[in-house]
């Protein structure tokens, strides 16, 4: 009953935030068209508009194609008059013709993918699911193995949290300061070197001191974890364009639930904490 009631209120609290944020920014609830998005991509390109006189400005079917084939990433400026990169051509329906379409649309997703501009970022995201060293399942049996005692793992759980909270608090600040970029490498080797320094504890120190190494090398690592997380999204929301953005984002996350899937078989396949 507990629990029911606290699922029920963060229901109602997510509303409540919710509908307070499409209030005070009503551009959210609006979506963007083909013309709009023409636009930006005039923006970051520096091209002119005559370059997107051959596409389309109304139904955006082909115009869909060419901004998932060319990407918009700052750091490239495509030509916008060279012949856009189709997806591989659908086979005539058959018996397997079900199947074929899904390969097809898999393909078509993985090519939007890898010309977003942002894949090698979000493939680096989606490792840092492959891992035991955060205040999940897997850690805590570790952690019960060593001789953790039950109320100081909820302690630590919590603080796990703070810790995360901020880095999401520190990310204005910082994207501001330091850019986007600069921000989200600075944060990813924060935490990479605290993640070495727990992982290497496992060789160099008795299993009673290295848990504790561990515990607060991930604690402290939750700050650059957030901050990270926060600049990767934001760098993906600016860059993508909305055409491609929902195929390239479910790309993303199914590579990242293939990676947290992986964390778990390997723990299937050695089960002793001891190892």
């Amino acid at each position: 009953l507990v629990l029911l009631g606290v699922n029920a209120a963060s229901v109602v609290a997510l509303y409540v935030f919710m509908s307070h944020l499409y209030n005070a920014w009503p551009a959210l609830g609006q979506k963007v068209g083909v013309d709009e998005i023409k636009q930006q991509i005039l923006e970051m390109t520096h091209h002119s508009a005559s370059d997107l006189e051959s596409l389309p400005d109304s139904a955006g079917n082909d115009f869909t194609a060419v901004v998932g084939s060319y990407g918009t990433s700052q750091d490239k400026k495509p030509d916008l008059k060279a012949a856009p990169v189709t997806a591989p051509a659908a086979v005539p329906a058959t018996a397997g013709g079900g199947s074929t379409n899904s390969v097809s649309n898999m393909m078509c997703s993985m090519h939007d993918f890898f010309h977003s501009g942002c894949a090698g970022m979000m493939i680096s995201y989606a490792f840092l699911y492959m891992t035991v060293l955060s205040f999940g399942s897997l850690m805590t049996v570790y952690t019960r193995y060593c001789g953790v005692s039950d109320d100081r793992i909820g302690l630590f759980r919590g603080l796990s949290a703070l810790f995360g909270y901020l880095g999401a608090t520190i990310f204005p600040l910082c994207s501001e300061k330091l850019g986007l970029h600069n921000a989200a490498q600075g944060a990813i080797v924060y935490q990479f070197l605290l993640v070495a320094l727990a992982a290497s504890s496992f060789f160099w120190a008795k299993d009673t001191v290295s848990v504790y190494i561990v515990i607060f090398a991930v604690l402290f690592s939750r700050t650059g974890l957030w901050l990270f997380d926060l600049c990767v999204r934001q760098i993906a929301q600016e860059t993508i364009p909305e055409a491609v953005r929902g195929k390239v984002n479910g790309q993303w996350r199914s590579m990242i639930a293939f990676f947290e899937m992986s964390a778990y078989a390997i723990a299937a396949y050695i089960p002793a904490p001891e190892d």
